[in-house]
This record gives C-alpha cells, sequence and structure tokens, in this order.
C-alpha cells in the first residue's frame, strides 16, 4: 500500500493484523499517523528500534513502513 502525504495535514491510519507493507510518500511533519490495533507505546519501541535506518519502522506485528522523502519523524509524529 501506498500513502501519500503531499501538503497539508493528513491522518494516515495502520491497522494491526496487516503484516504486509506500507510506503508513506511526502511525510513533511503535518501529518499523524495513529496506529490502530496495537500496545499502547508501540510507536516508541518502533522508532527505538530503527535507530540508525530513520524512516523504515518495523511494527510488532510484521508490519514494514516506509517513509519516503519524511522531513520529519519522531514520537510526535504518532497519535
Amino acid at each position: 500500500t501506498t500513502v501519500d502525504g503531499g501538503a497539508g495535514r493528513d491522518l494516515i491510519s495502520i491497522v494491526a493484523g496487516g503484516r504486509g507493507a506500507v510506503t508513506i510518500r511526502n511525510f513533511n511533519g503535518a501529518e499523524k499517523i495513529t496506529l490502530q490495533g496495537y500496545a499502547a507505546g508501540e510507536a516508541d519501541r518502533a522508532l527505538a528500534a530503527a535507530s540508525g535506518t530513520p524512516g523504515n519502522l518495523v511494527l510488532s506485528d510484521g508490519t514494514k513502513v516506509n517513509f519516503l522523502g519524511a522531513t520529519q519523524l519522531n514520537a510526535g509524529s504518532f497519535i
């Protein structure tokens, strides 16, 4: 699945159980991501595990999230 953040503010939902790959293009920091069906702290865990490879996260169910052109990605990117 590919999502284009583009201009403006977007809310991107990733649902647990997909075990696939999600590519998010043009994530500019105005966008927010919500992780549905994941345990509390999932975003923090995935961000910590991604150190050294920012923009590529692997969630606890195996879902791979690749951020192309991300200008800002941190805990504040997730709600």
